[in-house]
């Protein structure tokens, strides 16, 4: 194992390790003593809390791609299946507001939900087609819905933030510092290289 690897494996552990927050925060009131776990429970408001539980998934494929390196063929379909169906509840989400208020001046509902359904996809499309087992991108895929989701929920409520959206915005700065640290090793993303430097 090279000095590079060396140095990134304790820096993803340590990041996933951050990003545990957000396993809390699924369970922690995020805004007006709303948790995600209790939004679920309600008709209008579950796919609010939904996207939030990516948490979980995250750190198991994260811990997943440290310790093995390699994901089956079958955790990549489940990964991305995950990812597109949870950035279409963001969308979906998205579509409901902005149908009844078409002249929304908040960019957050404008920009955040589409952006984060087509980077998703984009993720899969090339993942599916160019990732190898190695790759980082179902990690990546599951962490795009999570931030996009947990921003503008940031945006929305920023001056009603509870504890859960404290554990929330750690853990999306986790998420966003480990795939700075992904793009930094070119084709780490993809499994051009191995995960972690792991042979």
């Amino acid at each position: 194992m090279s000095s590079a690897a060396r140095r990134d494996k304790p820096l993803h552990l340590g990041l996933t390790l951050v990003g545990f927050a957000g396993v809390a925060g699924v369970f922690l009131p995020f805004t007006y003593d709303y948790s995600p776990l209790r939004a679920v429970g309600e008709s209008d408001l579950w796919k609010l809390g939904a996207p939030f539980f990516l948490s979980v998934f995250v750190a198991i494929a994260s811990l997943r791609w440290i310790t093995s390196g390699r994901f089956s063929r079958a955790e990549r379909v489940a990964s991305y299946t995950l990812s597109v169906l949870t950035a279409g509840v963001i969308l979906w989400m998205w579509v409901e507001v902005i149908g009844p208020r078409p002249r929304i001046d908040d960019w957050g509902f404008i920009l955040i939900p589409p952006v984060t359904f087509l980077t998703a996809v984009f993720l899969v499309i090339v993942g599916s087609i160019n990732g190898g087992a190695r790759g980082f991108s179902p990690v990546a895929a599951l962490q795009v819905p999570y931030l996009g989701n947990c921003l503008l929920l940031l945006i929305e409520f920023a001056r009603h933030w509870q504890l859960g959206a404290w554990f929330s915005l750690i853990t999306a700065s986790a998420y966003v510092l480990q795939i700075f640290l992904i793009r930094a090793r070119p084709g780490a993303l993809l499994g051009e290289v191995a995960a972690s430097g792991i042979e």
